[in-house]
């Protein structure tokens, strides 16, 4: 089973694109806590599409949102002809869980007093 459930931060605000097909997505990474260890932060690489991306499409960094879908990978030649895999996190449904004020288009760079589950 390909299951994956996230919740986390919005580094960026996310990217419209069309597919080849036609059909729009958004592509868009998310910070979240380790769970385990209060000093460790993950960046996951995702993309959204349909409904889910609707509701990314226009939110700015900074906002906590719910993610659930699947893990896919995918292989590329990097310049210099290196092969690279990307693990992305492709999301079928999208929550926003908490919105944030929308910010000049800085990068989010997160920090522990942003973590709304972190321990007072």
């Amino acid at each position: 089973m390909n299951t994956v459930a996230l919740s986390g931060t919005l580094t960026e605000t996310p990217s419209a694109r069309e597919s080849k097909a036609g059909k729009p997505y958004v592509t868009f990474s998310i910070c979240a806590a380790d769970g385990f260890r209060k000093d460790v932060k993950h960046i996951f690489s995702c993309v959204a599409f349909a409904k889910a991306a609707e509701t990314l499409k226009d939110l700015p960094a900074g906002t906590i949102v719910g993610l659930s879908g699947k893990l896919q990978t995918r292989k590329f030649s990097a310049q210099g002809g290196q092969e690279r895999t990307v693990v992305e996190v492709f999301a079928n449904e999208a929550e926003v869980i908490l919105k944030a004020r929308p910010m000049s288009n800085e990068r989010y760079e997160p920090r522990d007093e942003d973590d709304p589950w972190r321990e007072q």
